[in-house]
């Protein structure tokens, strides 16, 4: 597959930052009980994995694969006060699906 054109890869990009911090304001503002902390402290593993992985590429093909394992790792994440915020993140990734199966 072609590469990303800088626009599609600054908004998968974006998206992926917008989702971070919506994760961090979710929790910030409820206190996450015990054992839940670990389901916030995945998805932002998960999220900032993958925004480093897209950022050093723009190969259409590895972008993807890369958002299409996010949006089933979080599947299992998807529990504790994160939950409303995992949601919303996993609605965006097939949107941002969609868009790169579009634009081909």
């Amino acid at each position: 597959m072609p590469d990303l054109s800088s626009d599609m890869h600054q908004r998968v990009l974006r998206a992926l930052d917008d989702a971070l911090q919506d994760v961090e304001s979710v929790a910030k503002a409820s206190k996450a009980a015990t054992g839940h902390v670990n389901f916030q402290q995945q998805v932002e593993d998960r999220l900032k994995a993958c925004r480093r992985a897209v950022e050093m590429s723009k190969d259409r093909s590895a972008t993807v694969k890369r958002l299409e394992t996010l949006h089933q790792g979080l599947r299992l994440l998807n529990n504790g006060p994160v939950a409303p915020a995992v949601a919303r993140t996993r609605a965006v990734l097939v949107q941002l699906l969609k868009e790169l199966e579009q634009a081909k």
